[in-house]
């Protein structure tokens, strides 16, 4: 099934959303927030590689018990 023009378009904007609020929320080490947000970006578009990335980037990023939680 092909989604109308306008649809597309919304689902589009709103996975960039997340993948920017995401981001913003990594840096600012709020980790389960940003995961749901990369997770959401996934939900609306399944196969978006950049999401798919940062969610991994960020689940790598939760500190463990004695780590500082650097996200290089």
């Amino acid at each position: 099934m092909i989604l109308p023009k306008f649809i597309s378009a919304s689902v589009s904007r709103s996975v960039r959303f997340h993948l920017f609020r995401g981001r913003i929320l990594l840096g600012l080490r709020q980790y389960d927030k940003a995961i749901s947000d990369f997770k959401c970006a996934l939900r609306l578009n399944w196969r978006h590689e950049q999401a798919a990335l940062w969610l991994k980037k960020a689940s790598r990023a939760i500190p463990r018990s004695g780590e500082t939680g650097s996200l290089t």
